[in-house]
Order: structure tokens, then sequence, then C-alpha cells
């Protein structure tokens, strides 16, 4: 709901207010966020190329819980720490990460996202797909390479080039 469309439902029964006022109160008034027990840890940026953090969003509602202003493992340890009732964290690959969630906590589960896990996957199948198509390509890089490179070191050796 856009703030001049509250000012119309709040003149039915507020006095007199306009929809500047109605937004200022709006932001004044402290909202308590409760953190859920699963939650997902991904890079953000800030600015494209440039400075980056870490967002924390809850996994049920999909909701940003957190920006981190860095991409330390301390931080993560930091805010994983102060927020005890996380039971589960969805992350990358990340080696920090890991040691971070389990320094927080050793007790919470982690798990791999699934863009995460769909990139390994596609690129262990892409990488076993290319070893067995060169095995069986007589002129794949690998295997010119173990062919012409014995080939030529006879040849020089038999027309004495130097």
């Amino acid at each position: 709901m856009s703030c001049l469309q509250a000012e119309k439902l709040a003149s039915s029964f507020l006095p007199k207010m306009s929809h500047d006022t109605l937004l200022r109160l709006n932001q004044a008034t402290p909202t308590h966020v409760s953190i859920p027990s699963v939650v997902g840890l991904n890079d953000s940026s800030f600015r494209k190329g440039h400075d980056y953090g870490k967002l924390i969003c809850d996994l049920i509602t999909h909701q940003p819980l957190a920006i981190l202003s860095d991409r330390t493992g301390k931080t993560v340890t930091q805010w994983l720490k102060q927020h005890s009732q996380i039971q589960m964290v969805s992350r990358d690959g990340s080696i920090t990460y890991r040691e971070a969630i389990e320094k927080a906590n050793p007790k919470i589960q982690q798990v791999s996202d699934r863009w995460h896990l769909m990139k390994m996957e596609i690129n262990r199948t892409y990488t076993s797909q290319l070893s067995r198509r060169d095995a069986c390509n007589p002129f794949s890089e690998k295997n010119i390479n173990s062919l012409v490179v014995p080939f030529i070191n006879i040849w020089i050796s038999k027309h004495n080039v130097e």
C-alpha cells in the first residue's frame, strides 16, 4: 500500500493527517523482526564489482533479515552468535562460511543452496563429458600433445635441427 492510499484509508478514522506524516510515523515505529530457524547466506554487491557484503534471508518467507557490511567469516560468526535460535543455514560452497558457522554454533545444520549445487553438478558433468570425448578423439589437445611432442623431438634429433 502506498502512503497516498494509506492517507485515504486513515482519513475515515484518524484526524486529518498528510501522507508524509503517515510515512514519517511508520518509519519511526520500531519493528520487531523475528529471526527464523532457517536462513540463507549469499554474497551481495552494493556497487557492481566494488563493495561486497553478505545478505541473510529467511528461507521460509524469502524476506531479507540482515545485510552484513563485509564477507568475512568473523562478521558471519558474530551475527550467528547473536541469533542462537538458527538451526539450518543454506550457503554456497565457501570454506570461510562453513568454518564461521561451525565456530558460531556447531549444531547448525549446513546445506548447499540450489544454485551452487546445480552449478557444481553441471561443472562435474561437463568436465567428465569432456574427458570422455578427449579419450576417444585422436585430435583432442591432450592427445595431440602426447603424440606431436615426441614426434617433433624425434624429427629434430634425426635431422640435426637446433
